[in-house]
C-alpha cells in the first residue's frame, strides 16, 4: 500500500504534510512516515474497507492485500562429476612462535620512568589519596602492548591491579 501525503504550505511558508487517512498535520516527511507506519500500516488486514474507500478517492496509488506471490523456480540440474573441480587437500600448518628481541635494562628503565610520568600527570591538580586508570589506557599512551604495561605496573610500588583497573596510592 502506498499512501501519499497531502502537501500544502502554511501561512509562514513552511511545507506541511497532511495524513490523508486521519488528517494529522506534520512538518517533516520523517514524522509523517513514522505516523503512517505506526498508526495505519501495521494493521493492514483490519483496514481493508477503509483502504478501498481511500483508493477510490485517489489518495492511494497501489493497493495490495495478502502475501506477494513468488514465481516458481525450476530446480537447476546438478553438474556432472567430470566438470566439478576436485577439492584441494588442506595441510595443517604449525604456528611458529614469534621471537621478540630481548629488552635491555635501559629500555625497561625508560618505560618504567614513562609509566611514573603518566601517573604523575594523572595525579596533577588532584587532592586525592589515590588514582585509578585502565591498563589499556596506559598501553595506548606509551604505544606498548597490554601485557607489557601490566608487567610495568606490577613493578611500581603502591600499585594494585584488579582486572583491567589499576589503583595507585599517592604519597
Amino acid at each position: 500500500m502506498v499512501v501519499r501525503a497531502i502537501i500544502k504550505e502554511d501561512r509562514y511558508g513552511n511545507r506541511v504534510y497532511i495524513c490523508p487517512l486521519c488528517g494529522h498535520v506534520f512538518y517533516s516527511p520523517k514524522q509523517f512516515q513514522r505516523h503512517l507506519m505506526k498508526s495505519h500500516l501495521h494493521k493492514r488486514h483490519r483496514k481493508k474497507r477503509i483502504a478501498k474507500k481511500i483508493e477510490k478517492r485517489g489518495y492511494i496509488r497501489r493497493l495490495s492485500f495478502g502475501r506477494p506471490k513468488t514465481p516458481k523456480v525450476k530446480p537447476s540440474e546438478p553438474k556432472p562429476a567430470e566438470t566439478a573441480k576436485p577439492k584441494a587437500e588442506v595441510k595443517p600448518v604449525e604456528a611458529k612462535p614469534v621471537e621478540k628481541p630481548a629488552e635491555t635494562k635501559e629500555e625497561s628503565n625508560e618505560l618504567l620512568k614513562a609509566v611514573e610520568k603518566f601517573i604523575e600527570n594523572r595525579a596533577k591538580g588532584k587532592k586525592k589519596k589515590s588514582i585509578r586508570f585502565k591498563i589499556t589506557t596506559l598501553a595506548r599512551e606509551l604505544n606498548i602492548d597490554v601485557d607489557k604495561a601490566r608487567e610495568l605496573v606490577a613493578k611500581i610500588p603502591n600499585a594494585s591491579i584488579k582486572g583491567d583497573r589499576v589503583t595507585v596510592k599517592l604519597e
